[in-house]
């Protein structure tokens, strides 16, 4: 089984993956940079009890909440069965964190069965489907999942689905208003075009009326920068800052 070397904050971990997945091999290299220094930041204000991790792909992100968080009960979501497997594998490899739980399922705003793509050698890139030939998965929202497991507080949800994130969004309107978690999400422009046809603004004006104020995060330190309240300035502000066109960005609805 191939293995790579995952640095979280101060364990280490050895990961198993495809060794044709790019995203695999690229360890110990990883971009998850803002998650780990945003985190070490949020978790010196704010009690994290309950953390759900949306697109655990192989466990990295899983694995670097739980050792942030100690205290928190971290559920992890995978649908894609070859990622999900290699999740299982690292969480059971990495046993000192007994509070992960894993689910094999897709999030969003609806229940039931959805297409799904899983692109070999690119298990970053793999994400639900508007229309086309996929995968069959078994996709919830936040707020089925919460009320079924009868969650009594929901701390911190990270969302990473390639485009999709507003549709998880919109599967988590009840979550969010009565436990007001901390909500770190990737803002991929391209993958909103490409994978869900929106408007990148109108994904912004949407996100903003569900959300309210934004920030994003500097990878290298965890520290946030408000953007603009305007939807134009703020893609105007992020565009700028960017070096290519797929280049992606990990904003916030609390700074710190």
């Amino acid at each position: 089984m191939n293995t790579r070397s995952f640095r979280a904050f101060r364990a280490s971990y050895e990961i198993q993956g495809d060794p044709d997945d790019s995203y695999f091999m690229a360890l110990p290299n990883h971009d998850l940079g803002a998650l780990a220094n945003y985190l070490y930041r949020l978790v010196a204000t704010k009690d994290i009890h309950i953390s759900l991790d949306i697109g655990a792909n192989i466990g990295l992100s899983t694995l670097l909440i739980a050792e942030a968080c100690p205290g928190s009960k971290v559920t992890a979501f995978e649908p894609t069965p070859s990622a999900y497997r290699h999740l299982t594998a690292n969480v059971d490899r990495a046993a000192g964190w007994k509070q992960i739980s894993l689910q094999p399922l897709a999030v969003g705003d609806q229940v039931g069965t959805a297409k799904f793509k899983d692109k070999p050698g690119s298990s970053h890139q793999n994400h639900v489907l508007m229309s086309g030939n996929g995968i069959d998965v078994t996709i919830t929202t936040v707020d089925t999942f919460s009320e079924l497991h009868s969650l009594p507080k929901v701390d911190f949800i990270k969302i990473d689905v390639e485009g999709f994130e507003l549709a998880v969004l919109h599967g988590a309107v009840k979550t969010l208003l009565r436990h007001r978690p901390t909500i770190f999400f990737e803002f991929n422009e391209h993958a909103i075009v490409s994978h869900t046809g929106m408007d990148p603004r109108d994904y912004f004006s949407q996100v903003k009326r569900t959300l309210g104020l934004l920030a994003v995060v500097d990878p290298l330190n965890g520290d946030t920068t408000p953007l603009p309240l305007d939807e134009d300035d703020a893609l105007d502000f992020l565009r700028a800052r960017m070096k290519t066109a797929e280049d992606v960005f990990d904003l916030v609805n609390q700074a710190v």
